[in-house]
């Protein structure tokens, strides 16, 4: 064989291999192609997809915006309107501005004649609070000088009313005194006994002077105690005086029951035996 025919036989050989690693290679390019392609297809088929759902939210939000649109030029519509009523009441209101203006100019021509005769009423109010304040001062014045007066009237209209009791007590007394002195004077007559001797004659009851040593009631009656009794010549029937000695008053009168050697019970009566107490002073004369 000769040598070309070797070489050729040669490069026959080498592009044999070649062309077989070549057909490897390319088969195996091939799957990863076919491979490439699906999963492109595959996401071209999510995408188609997703496009899909994205042109119909983009209807979707297209037509919403639509009516959002034909509400919204509705809405501007009443807003037109609304704004025209505005723009009309406004100028009315600007007319009837004006006008208060012009009554509230009026008023404060008004108001200033009124704060004028304000001013002036509260000088006179001032004025007629000080005299009434005079006049009140005057009052409680002529008020405590009346309770006065009608305490003084009060305690005068009581002592007259105690001294009455006690001048139509006294008189009683007295005229009883009167009638003893008649009956005794008539007793000595029948008796064959003159007034000069009975005159001379010692009385049998001196004056004699004591003090109240108790006071109880005793059966409803007031009864009392006194320091005198027998020894100073205290006898069944003796009557005394009651006083009340740092008043000056005079309580009632004692008419002695029970005799003892220094003390002596007795039953009062009176118009103030009510107010007779230890240390009240007894009298057989005033």
């Amino acid at each position: 064989m000769s040598v070309l025919t070797r070489i050729f036989v040669g490069l026959l050989i080498v592009c044999s291999l070649m062309m077989s690693a070549g057909i490897i290679v390319f088969v195996n390019r091939t799957e990863q192609f076919q491979q490439t392609i699906t999963a492109t297809k595959d996401q071209m088929a999510a995408m188609q997809h997703q496009n899909q759902e994205q042109l119909n939210e983009a209807n979707a939000l297209r037509t919403d915006a639509e009516a959002k649109a034909v509400a919204a030029e509705a809405q501007s519509a009443g807003y037109q309107k609304d704004l025209s009523t505005a723009q009309q009441q406004l100028a009315e209101r600007g007319v009837q501005l004006a006008e208060t203006n012009k009554n509230l100019s009026l008023a404060q021509v008004q108001l200033a004649g009124v704060s004028q005769a304000m001013r002036a009423s509260e000088s006179t109010k001032a004025q007629l609070l000080r005299e009434e304040e005079a006049n009140r001062t005057q009052l409680d014045r002529l008020t405590r000088s009346n309770t006065e007066l009608n305490g003084r009237v009060s305690d005068l209209t009581n002592q007259l009313d105690v001294t009455e009791r006690d001048r139509k007590y006294l008189s009683e007394q007295l005229a009883e005194s009167q009638s003893q002195a008649a009956r005794q004077a008539a007793a000595l007559k029948n008796a064959g006994v003159s007034q000069q001797q009975a005159a001379a004659t010692p009385a049998a009851s001196s004056n004699i002077n004591g003090t109240v040593t108790d006071v109880k009631p005793i059966n409803g009656i007031q009864y009392a105690t006194i320091s005198v009794g027998a020894s100073q010549g205290v006898q069944a029937g003796t009557e005394f005086k009651v006083i009340d000695q740092e008043k000056g008053v005079f309580l009632g009168t004692l008419k002695i029951d029970t005799v003892e050697p220094n003390e002596a019970i007795g039953r009062l009566d009176g118009p103030h035996i009510d107010q007779v107490h230890t240390g009240n002073q007894v009298r057989t004369q005033l």
